[in-house]
């Protein structure tokens, strides 16, 4: 018999949504030559809420334009997926040579009795 524990069920936390006041507001002190992290504190601070660090991060990426990497056509070199018909071909080549490798060694203790 399976037994399964019952998790309390709670509600997710609502997502905050920010103007584009306090977006701009926030890139501007960036671009002032404040730090990301003082910025954040000072708006959680006048909003009475925690700003997240990678929020301002993200304001001011795409005001100056720049693409994180959200969503993009084309995989970067390093996180391209093998090939599955390549993979498939060589785990074949993989385990025919481990069993020409056993009947190699068996065959090598069979002639070393005699």
């Amino acid at each position: 018999m399976v037994k399964t524990i019952a998790k309390k069920m709670t509600p997710a936390p609502q997502r905050r949504s920010y103007s584009d006041e306090i977006k701009a507001k926030a890139v501007a002190k960036v671009e002032s030559g404040e730090s990301m992290t003082k910025v954040a504190a000072d708006l959680s601070k006048e909003l009475g809420w925690k700003i997240n660090l990678n929020n301002v991060s993200n304001w001011v990426m795409k005001a100056k334009g720049i693409d994180r990497g959200e969503g993009a056509s084309e995989p970067s070199p390093r996180s391209e997926a093998p090939v599955p018909r390549e993979n498939k071909a060589l785990a074949r080549e993989n385990q025919l040579l481990r069993l020409e490798l056993d009947y190699l060694r068996k065959k090598e203790a069979i002639l070393r009795r005699r």
